[in-house]
């Protein structure tokens, strides 16, 4: 333990209450308890190195242990707690591929752990808490590798605004690219707007699994240009980039606004020899509704000069954010994977591009309010094994184009006016694949499609009904479970089985021996009995079933 102050002479450096012109080694099995009280517990003007030992900084007027070469950490076990500044920062790399880290944050606008260089975590254990507004777990200005080891944070920390910017508590926040090739993390984040994995320009996830929970709300604020802005918990964000290409995530998120992932630049999911497993969860509703009165959203804690706390004594009204499961603000493609995406109120869509979303295999089951799959531009699904039930919308809605190319699609909105396969009055075409739409209505496919489909309106069902569609030598085309109640329900069905000129029966009550089912929608196999419902010739590309 140090003074609190220090007689100075000029001739001495006075940094720490263990400080070293040279390097710092920490080894062997002894216990040191570490007190600074003027400035840094630990400091060394060269590099700092923990190979061994138990280590425990108990106090600290500002860093826990302050590197101006780098920090490596091979083994021995870290406990950092009570400090004015960050736990660890180094001035250079940083390191850690061995031991345990225990360190606990509560200053506001400090870091668990701090690189002003690149960060690599390559194992050991790293257990992390955030209690105060603006912190960060770990923080590198440069690029962030995780490569392995055991992540855990347990952030309550919330968000300020400083010079009309959102500055948020975040488990891991690169300014540069963010690499993960392996290694378990773990998020719990009760804060509000608060953040998991967010990068500055790429993140990138190859392996590993990340799994989070969030239930802070998000709030609205008033941004630098002085006009009304919102921001939320987000699980995975990039403002470039985002690379989802591996690995497992779970997330789930239950305050308002909330979303898993968002990027900013391109998204890509998968690859064609990789497969993410991809869970998200979203329970909470928009943002705004009416807010009066006391603290919205639970802002508290600490504010800077310059920081203020939106949503603080105001109300507040308007659609503000809405919920999102993955949001892309430009191209989404989704190559490979497996995506089960939910929310459960308004606004709150599954699968969302803000330009084009292009799929071209995986398994993607969407179970939302708002639209399951949604784009600005144009939807383009080329392959992949799809399930979308939207409670509320559409369910596959495109405010540009839709095009089918192959796969196999059962889509289920709401009753009327919503639609099973919406694109406004834009082009519309099936090219290939197996597709089911069930609502209200649909849009109605373009006549320039390679492959034929069938209207079928004024049909009914409750949940658990099964149609199916047989050629006339009885040969089993596609069936449907439908999976809601619908008194009035438009069907469109297409399949490479159905070909122009053809005689086809739609059935109800038949049983299938045989075949493949996925979530309601079965191909093969063999169709037996039944009632029939309709019969329809494929006269054309587009045929109206009456």
């Amino acid at each position: 333990t140090d003074a609190a102050t220090y007689t100075f002479d000029g001739t001495e450096d006075m940094k720490g209450a263990i400080f070293s012109e040279g390097q710092i080694v920490f080894s062997g099995t002894g216990t040191l308890g570490v007190t600074g009280l003027y400035k840094h517990a630990i400091c060394s003007d060269d590099y700092i190195s923990l190979e061994g030992g138990t280590l425990n900084v108990l106090r600290a007027a500002s860093d826990g242990i302050h590197a101006n070469d780098y920090y490596t950490q091979t083994g021995g076990t870290l406990t950092i707690a009570n400090t004015g500044g960050d736990g660890i920062e180094s001035e250079g790399t940083l390191l850690i591929s061995g031991g345990t880290v225990d360190a606990t944050v509560g200053t506001a606008d400090t870091k668990a752990v701090k690189s002003d260089s690149t960060m690599t975590i390559a194992g050991g254990t790293l257990a992390i808490t955030l209690n105060a507004d603006q912190t960060k777990g770990l923080k590198s200005k440069c690029a962030l590798h995780i490569d392995g080891g055991t992540l855990s944070f347990d952030c309550s920390g919330g968000v300020a605004v400083v010079d009309g910017e959102p500055s948020y508590c975040t488990a891991i926040k690169c300014d540069s690219v963010l690499y993960m090739t392996g290694g378990n993390i773990s998020i719990t984040h009760t804060g509000a707007s608060g953040k998991g994995l967010s990068a500055d320009l790429d993140l990138n996830i190859t392996g590993g699994t990340v799994t989070g929970a969030f239930s802070g709300n998000g709030q609205t604020y008033t941004n630098a240009s002085g006009t009304s802005d919102t921001c939320n918990a987000t699980g995975i964000k990039a403002d470039g980039a985002l690379n989802l290409l591996g690995g497992t995530i779970d997330l789930s998120c239950s305050g308002t606004g909330g979303k898993g992932i968002s990027a900013d630049g391109l998204l890509t999911i998968g690859t064609a020899e990789s497969a993410p497993q991809i869970t998200v969860k979203t329970t909470g509703s928009k943002i705004g509704g009416s807010t009066s009165g006391g603290t919205a959203g639970g802002w508290g804690g600490w504010q800077g000069p310059g920081a203020n706390r939106p949503g603080t004594g105001t109300s507040t009204s308007g659609t503000g954010g809405n919920p999102k499961a993955i949001r892309g603000k430009r191209n989404v493609h989704v190559v490979n994977g497996h995506l089960i995406l939910s929310t459960s109120a308004d606004g709150g869509e599954g699968l969302e591009s803000k330009q084009t979303l292009t799929i071209d295999g995986g398994t993607i089951e969407a179970t939302t309010y708002d639209d399951a799959l949604n784009a600005a531009t144009a939807i383009v699904i080329n392959g992949g094994n799809i399930y979308c039930y939207a409670s509320g919308n559409d369910a596959i809605d495109s405010n540009g184009t839709i095009t089918i190319n192959g796969g196999q699609v059962l889509s289920c909105g709401a009753t009327s006016p919503e639609e099973g396969f919406d694109c406004d009055q834009n082009t519309f075409l099936i090219n290939g694949g197996v597709l089911v739409g069930l609502g209200g209505s649909t849009s109605t496919p373009s006549s320039s499609s390679a492959q034929c489909a069938a209207v079928y309106s004024g049909a009914s069902g409750s949940q658990g009904t099964v149609y199916s569609v047989c050629a006339s030598d009885g040969s089993h085309v596609l069936s449907v479970t439908i999976p809601r109640q619908y008194s009035s329900m438009t069907m469109l069905l297409s399949s490479p089985l159905i070909s122009q000129g053809g005689t086809y029966t739609i059935k109800t009550g038949a049983t299938l021996t045989g075949g493949d089912d996925f979530n309601g929608l079965a191909t093969g196999g063999t169709l037996s009995g039944g009632t029939t419902t309709k019969t329809f010739t494929a006269s054309s590309k587009v045929t109206t079933v009456r």
